[in-house]
């Protein structure tokens, strides 16, 4: 699964999320509707990126690898992004799937709840620890009340294949923190909480591939 955190590499795991977040300030992508709106991005309190594959025949699995940010100072003129923590992903269960699918998943975290779930060095199970709903689609939300029911929910999933949206759901995949991949990122220990804390706010400001992901966000927050 070479371009994998999982493999040790952050960086090839944040590149892939900055092709997929430039898609959608793109006015020429073929399927509008395959965009989170903006105003889901600028309210949420943090987003996941999860690059997955789901292989299988009799028994089926998926393993995915990706990274979490959240909002430091949200709600203030000093609002940014904090570093990323490294996740690891995986379910296993009995079906029939002929051959792989690789794809990538987006996870809102609507909520401070949800934001600071991901602090811990345990398992999060999607949908039993924290309940996901299907994000909504297009530029912008239609009205305050779609914003609002959205909102209730902790957890907005997306999932991505070549850029479309497609009707895979991540829904019982069990979560951990990657704390191996966070060192050979950072060059030395540090928790989930204290990168997503803003503890370590300055843990990734010699990263050039991370200045590019947080510039595409707050673009896209923008639109």
């Amino acid at each position: 699964m070479k371009g994998h955190s999982g493999t040790g590499e952050m960086k090839d795991d944040i590149t892939q999320a900055v092709e997929l977040t430039s898609t959608w300030l793109s006015t020429a992508v073929a399927d509008v509707e395959a965009l989170v709106p903006a105003d889901v991005l600028a309210k949420c309190h943090g987003i996941c990126f999860l690059n997955f594959i789901k292989a299988g025949f009799i028994f089926a699995g998926t393993l995915g690898t990706g990274f979490v940010l959240t909002k430091l100072d949200k709600g203030t003129k000093n609002e940014h992004w904090s570093a990323p923590s490294a996740i690891t992903s995986g379910a296993f269960g009995i079906g029939i799937q002929v051959g792989a699918e690789m794809g990538h998943s987006v996870f809102t975290l609507n909520t401070e709840h949800a934001k600071k779930a991901f602090y811990s060095n345990g398992k999060l199970k999607i949908g039993t620890d924290l309940e996901v709903a299907a994000g909504p689609m297009g530029r912008r939300l239609e009205t305050s009340n779609d914003v609002n029911e959205i909102f209730s929910t902790p957890i907005c999933s997306y999932t991505f294949s070549d850029g479309a949206i497609i009707g895979a759901s991540l829904e019982g995949n069990v979560i951990l923190q990657n704390p191996e991949v966070n060192k050979a990122m950072y060059g030395k220990e540090l928790t989930a909480e204290q990168l997503l804390s803003g503890a370590e706010d300055d843990a990734h400001v010699k990263h050039v591939i991370l200045m590019e992901l947080y510039q595409e966000l707050d673009k896209a927050m923008a639109i």
